[in-house]
């Protein structure tokens, strides 16, 4: 007797559902969030750099603005995925007529999807400086903002992957 109470019981339920009478909903299986590391970027990026430049030897104290140079340089580089940049700048320091170098250097890519790069930025006739950058990435890749952090200039950047990868 319990055994057909029991299977009327589950034949009830049965019914509901069918019917579209259930108060039950599905749950959505949460998903943890993958963040970023260093092969969130790979791919060919462009974009353009604007800054004020410190010339000679890095200052202490804060700096007027008219202790700077203004820098203005278009890139497009390359990211490997696994930590490594290579790019090629063409630049403008001080209104002299743009010239174009190389920049090779490396990153690191925290889960919170910020990061830091550090590059080797050489350009004909000025030779090559070391130049570092802490920056956040957007869109699973799509875009980074930098903010330059060795002290030898004020200066951003955004670089936009230049193509789906």
């Amino acid at each position: 007797m319990r055994m057909i109470k029991v299977v009327a019981v589950l034949g009830v339920l049965a019914l509901a559902l069918l019917a579209g009478g259930s108060p039950l909903k599905p749950v959505t299986r949460a998903k943890a969030s993958s963040g970023c590391s260093v092969s969130t970027l790979h791919g060919t990026y462009g974009g353009a750099w604007n800054s004020l430049a410190f010339l000679g030897p890095l200052p202490g104290p804060p700096q007027l603005i008219t202790s700077f140079v203004p820098v203005n340089v278009m890139e497009v580089s390359n990211w490997d995925g696994s930590g490594n940049f290579t790019g090629t700048p063409t630049g403008s320091l001080g209104g002299q007529p743009a010239v174009t170098g190389s920049d090779t250097g490396t990153y690191t890519v925290n889960p919170n999807c910020t990061g830091s790069l550090a590059i080797t930025s050489c350009i004909p006739g000025l030779g090559c400086v070391l130049v570092t950058f802490d920056f956040i990435i957007f869109h699973g890749g799509k875009e980074m903002r930098f903010m330059e952090t060795d002290g030898s200039g004020e200066g951003t950047m955004t670089l936009t992957q230049m193509q789906d990868e």
